[in-house]
């Protein structure tokens, strides 16, 4: 399922944008985060207040990362820090920014924003903020919950079966607890690639809470998204997950619920009952 886009035109509240690029806080951020105009040739990041972007961290080093703006763009370098800086999930010491590029500086992730057409990537920038966890870049709950009422409406209407999962990441909260919450995102986001990776085109997950992914599976009768479900779990614990030199196993629970279009429920209730069927499975391991 792709997100419906709609078409606006705007101008940004920041003047002379054509000579500079945009820092956009994508996680973790409100909506509304006023975006970081690149206006300086050199542009310090870290958590002492005395750079130029502060970010009040301890996943962030102290003069983390400097951005530095050159004819036709900008390049960013760690300067040192302890957790690293990353472009695009890549670690770097030093890169070439291009439009789009995410950057993670400890716990915080931002998009680059290339000063050329620069209102358009601001769109579709925020367009992504709105529909999608920008960690583990699968849909977000909101966008779940309004998909799931058309999802239930269109079953109404046609009489096909579509199936809920929701696949739980069971350790994760272990992980965070012992390892950090860096090496916990790194692997979250390492489960849901692997959950990605078992779907369709046509299946839709997103992030649910913490540790947690929705998937609408359609069309489908029950036994087939059990079979899937089982699928998915396999995929996700089958094979160590890797981050550096540490190596760990991860476990994962699955829950699914159907709907049919004869019973009246909600996306809340379907949801819900997903959730009762995954706290059973917890149970009986």
């Amino acid at each position: 399922m792709q997100a419906n886009r709609v078409t606006c035109h705007f101008e940004l509240a920041i003047p002379d944008l054509k000579r500079f690029g945009l820092l956009v806080r994508i996680y973790p951020s409100p909506i509304l985060a006023s975006p970081i105009p690149l206006e300086l040739p050199t542009i310090n990041i870290g958590r002492d207040h005395a750079n130029h972007i502060v970010i009040s961290d301890d996943s962030v080093s102290r003069c983390h990362a400097v951005i530095m703006r050159e004819e036709d763009g900008h390049t960013i370098q760690d300067t040192v820090s302890t957790n690293g800086t990353y472009v695009n999930d890549e670690k770097v010491d030093k890169a070439k920014l291009r439009a789009g590029d995410r950057i993670r500086l400890g716990n915080h992730i931002f998009c680059y924003l290339h000063p050329q057409d620069i209102e358009s990537q601001y769109v579709e920038t925020m367009f992504q903020a709105m529909t999608t966890d920008a960690l583990t870049r699968t849909y977000n709950k909101r966008f779940l919950l309004d998909s799931l009422d058309q999802e239930i409406a269109a079953s109404v209407h046609t009489g096909q079966t579509f199936c809920l999962m929701i696949i739980e990441m069971n350790n994760l909260g272990t992980i965070i607890n012992q390892y950090g919450p860096i090496i916990g995102d790194a692997f979250l986001t390492e489960f849901a690639r692997r959950v990605k990776a078992q779907l369709s085109v046509s299946d839709l997950i997103a992030r649910f809470d913490e540790n947690r992914f929705c998937v609408v599976y359609r069309p489908s009768h029950l036994e087939q998204a059990i079979a899937m479900s089982e699928r998915v779990r396999n995929a996700t614990c089958k094979r160590d997950f890797v981050w550096g030199e540490l190596e760990l196993a991860i476990t994962a629970s699955v829950g699914v619920s159907k709907f049919d279009g004869r019973n009246p429920m909600d996306a809340k209730q379907l949801v819900q009952e997903a959730l009762l069927i995954l706290e059973e499975s917890k149970r009986n391991g």
